[in-house]
């Protein structure tokens, strides 16, 4: 089965591009946080899920997952690459699930194919204000099954931390829906949340159209209609094992203080000819929430009470004007910053950003899907995304230039 799946995924044209999403801020933990031990209701399958609020900001919460298991009647293998020898690529490798744990085989496991926790530091903790130099004790799993139970030993509400990870993509009937898979999770010494990523994505001729410049005039923001793409393994319980792009729109804000700027950007990134498709990979940050809209000073008028405590020091201004802060509408989204650059494979001198016009063609993105096609042969496949979704249950230029964004 696995041997097909990896033949059908070679054939094909459209291939996964880097998805890299770091998440800093306060856990927030819930009596829904950790599943606990629980087994699908259509097999022998069972798991434990990680279902991981963390807070960046105030109205700003990303939420996360891990999931993981086991069929005793499948016996399913941990599929693993070993780790780099001399420069070289580790070698692939399959360890037995009742092996999992180790030791010595997990240490030879390389770092990206292995969870990592790191939730408490060795020694005693430091005096208070003394900066905390100790050194963060990191757990290493080959199952985030087995990384659940220890989260959960270590993890409390409140806790600074940082977790990491990648998007996966979900297809159903309704939409599609990106969901934050955590990979490694560790305290962070940080001060202030944030939630960046860096991902691929695929653009055509359509990405940009006249009603997202017609909404940005009220909005300052322009959405661009880009796609991800991922392994669907199934859809509405089809068997489907193939690559298929996503709907994944991204915000590009409008510099309202030069606009001209967000021109370039648009026509350089994300203007795309006809008949092209452009493969590039983007940073940016997540914004899953509340927008926070401050009110202006001149529409404020502080008490006289108000006034006093400013003058006496034990508020300033800015603190005050801070208490005037509502919470606007929820949002969800992804807003561009750069775009991603690397080092050129080709010349270890030259510094390129992470794009291509020649990878594919409007057809690519296509992917069919006969409705006679035979799947008796892949298997019977454990469909986690499926088990998720129900376990989350309880939970040209001329218009560019009208807009004011043209040369």
């Amino acid at each position: 089965m696995a041997e097909q799946q990896t033949t059908q995924q070679e054939q094909q044209k459209l291939q996964k591009g880097k998805s890299y999403i770091t998440v800093v801020g306060k856990a927030k933990v819930t009596d829904t946080t950790f599943s606990g031990e629980k087994t699908s209701n259509s097999s022998d399958y069972f798991y434990k899920r990680l279902n991981l609020g963390i807070e960046t900001a105030e109205g700003n919460i990303v939420y996360g997952e891990q999931m993981g298991g086991n069929s005793p009647s499948k016996n399913y293998k941990i599929k693993v690459r070993t780790k780099p020898v001399d420069g070289k690529q580790g070698e692939r490798v399959e360890i037995d699930w009742a092996d999992r744990l180790n030791e010595s085989i997990v240490e030879s496991i390389g770092d990206f194919d292995v969870f990592k926790v790191g939730l408490i530091r060795e020694g005693d903790e430091p005096a208070e204000g003394a900066e905390d130099k100790r050194k963060l004790v990191v757990k290493k799993f080959l199952s985030s099954y087995d990384a659940h139970d220890y989260i959960q030993q270590h993890l409390k509400d409140g806790m600074m931390i940082m977790a990491k990870g990648k998007y996966v993509f979900r297809k159903n009937q309704e939409d599609d829906k990106k969901v934050f898979q955590i990979k490694d999770i560790f305290l962070s010494k940080s001060e202030e949340g944030f939630a960046n990523f860096v991902q691929t994505v695929v653009i055509d001729s359509d990405s940009i159209s006249k009603d997202a410049v017609k909404a940005s005039k009220e909005t300052g923001e322009i959405v661009i209609s880009a796609m991800a793409v991922d392994y669907v393994s199934k859809i509405n319980n089809k068997p489907v094992g193939k690559n298929m792009t996503f709907n994944l729109p991204i915000t590009v804000r409008i510099n309202k203080e030069n606009p001209e700027i967000t021109a370039t950007i648009l026509d350089k990134l994300f203007k795309v000819k006809k008949g092209k498709v452009r493969e590039i990979t983007i940073e940016g940050q997540i914004f899953e929430g509340f927008e926070q809209q401050q009110v202006s000073k001149k529409d404020v008028k502080m008490s006289k009470d108000v006034q006093e405590l400013i003058a006496m020091g034990l508020y300033s201004e800015e603190e005050a004007m801070e208490k005037m802060t509502v919470r606007g509408n929820k949002v969800s989204k992804l807003v561009f910053t750069r775009p991603f650059i690397l080092k050129d494979k080709d010349d270890a001198t030259k510094i390129k950003m992470d794009f291509s016009d020649d990878k594919y063609v409007p057809e690519d993105l296509i992917v069919v899907i006969p409705e006679d096609e035979d799947t008796s042969d892949m298997g019977e496949e454990i469909d986690l995304n499926k088990m998720a979704e129900e376990k989350s249950n309880d939970q040209g230029d001329a218009w560019l230039k009208g807009l004011g964004l043209g040369n």
